[in-house]
């Protein structure tokens, strides 16, 4: 555990961690342009581990919806990959509001129909997204 994040998200900031806004910010080790939401979203699960689990889905839930709200798809996208591959690997799963999800995803999803057409790597990203996430998938209908 980083107590530094850990300090972070038990002072209300856990969206903006997530999110890598401004000073939350945690260049990625491959990428050092990008966030690491794999780093940011692991801590947000070690913290919800500790008797913070419906504090980490409200957090994630924002922090989702957040990155739509901006226009930034292809990291909410990246965000969510990151929760779907970690809750496996640490056997941690939090009480996320689906339904929120899904509506915004699918929403993002329309208005970046232009972009998923031709950005293969963002087309990708959706798809490997939608693996792990049967009620995206079923809602926009993939087979």
């Amino acid at each position: 555990m980083n107590a530094h994040f850990q300090r972070l998200f038990s002072q209300g900031k856990a969206v903006d961690v997530l999110c890598g806004i401004g000073d939350y910010f945690t260049p990625g080790v491959t990428y050092r342009e990008e966030h690491d939401f794999v780093l940011a979203v692991g801590e947000l699960l070690d913290w919800a581990r500790t008797g913070h689990y419906e504090s980490a889905a409200l957090a994630f839930d924002s922090a989702v919806m957040t990155l739509l709200d901006l226009g930034r798809f292809e990291n909410a996208l990246r965000l969510i990959r990151s929760y779907l591959i970690l809750r496996k690997e640490m056997q941690t799963s939090l009480p996320l509001d689906e339904d929120r999800l899904v509506s915004g995803c699918c929403i993002a999803i329309r208005d970046a129909a232009e972009q998923l057409s031709s950005n293969e790597e963002l087309r990708n990203l959706l798809l490997l997204v939608i693996q792990d996430f049967p009620q995206l998938k079923a809602r926009i209908g993939f087979p």
